[in-house]
């Protein structure tokens, strides 16, 4: 095993104080050719599954939906849509208007992509999964209004950011539900379980606008809040607030992370999923019944 290369710019990240940051790393997120950006969610994608990877960046084919991530984008919908305004007027939107911005979104994205039945709800047909998905949505936005929005104050929302680091062949991209007036950045995350503290900690999403943000202003955010509504649909939803840090250090092997990856990527390398991760399955991969390693087909 050859020795690894060291960590690019070590004195980069500098959260005492703020640091003029070269030009060098600028880059235009409008201006970034598709073939040339990799986002923190493309990352983790090659990481688990290279076939996914290269069907969804490379040959850029429409990735089936599922329904609870439909259901979460929804309700990021009706965020973006109440804290765009409210950096305008100051004031929140009538819940009326957050729902029915998810509830539309949700309908748009079964008019206009394929839908994949997770198995948990197989079975059922197309307007049975949108129902399910609206109203999976409606709950998380109604939560996530009452619990988080109305006590945000926001900066940036759905703040696309981008960044090209000396020595990558890609731009690092990436779009953060909103930056607060602080600086603080700020996340909502849907799921079926709720996440804990070390899910937060761990979380590649902070790191990755940490590492960004700083090429922005010169500085750090001082937290990273996750704002997650629990929603198994089969009882109430429910929040759960976190807040997590990041230090240099992470910042540092996060970006050795995206540069190795992206020499993977380069060398036209990558392979399949391991059958047994939760990943490999109709449930979890839009690609999974067009993928000559799907788990059902093994042997």
């Amino acid at each position: 095993m050859t020795e690894r290369e060291p960590l690019p710019d070590p004195e980069l990240f500098d959260k005492t104080e703020k640091m003029d940051v070269p030009d060098e790393y600028s880059a235009e997120y409008d201006n970034i050719v598709t073939e040339d950006w990799i986002s923190n969610s493309a990352l983790s994608l090659v990481m688990t599954c290279g076939y996914a990877f290269h069907y969804k960046y490379i040959l850029r084919r429409p990735e089936a939906r599922g329904i609870r991530p439909t259901a979460g984008s929804g309700a990021h919908k009706g965020r973006e849509v109440n804290l765009k305004q409210k950096i305008v007027s100051g004031a929140d939107m009538e819940l009326d208007g957050v729902t029915d911005a998810s509830r539309d979104y949700v309908h748009k994205v079964f008019d206009e992509h394929p839908i994949q039945p997770d198995t948990e709800f197989e079975g059922k047909g197309k307007s049975q999964l949108r129902d399910i998905a609206t109203d999976l949505s409606v709950q998380i936005a109604v939560l996530d209004y009452n619990q988080f929005q109305c006590e945000i104050r926001p900066k940036l929302v759905e703040h696309r950011m981008a960044v090209k680091f000396p020595g990558m062949s890609r731009t690092i991209v990436g779009m953060c539900d909103n930056v607060e007036e602080n600086d603080d950045i700020r996340d909502l995350k849907s799921s079926k379980r709720s996440w804990g503290q070390k899910k937060a900690d761990d979380a590649a999403g902070p790191t990755t606008y940490g590492i960004m943000r700083f090429a922005e202003t010169g500085k750090l955010p001082e937290n990273y809040y996750i704002d997650n509504v629990v929603a198994s649909g089969k009882s109430p939803a429910k929040a759960n607030a976190l807040v997590t840090v990041r230090t240099r250090a992470q910042l540092e092997q996060h970006l050795q992370r995206f540069i190795q990856w992206n020499k993977v990527i380069d060398a036209g390398l990558g392979g399949p999923c391991d059958p047994e991760h939760w990943k490999c399955s109709r449930q979890f991969c839009g690609f999974y019944n067009e993928c000559p390693f799907g788990a059902e087909r093994k042997g």
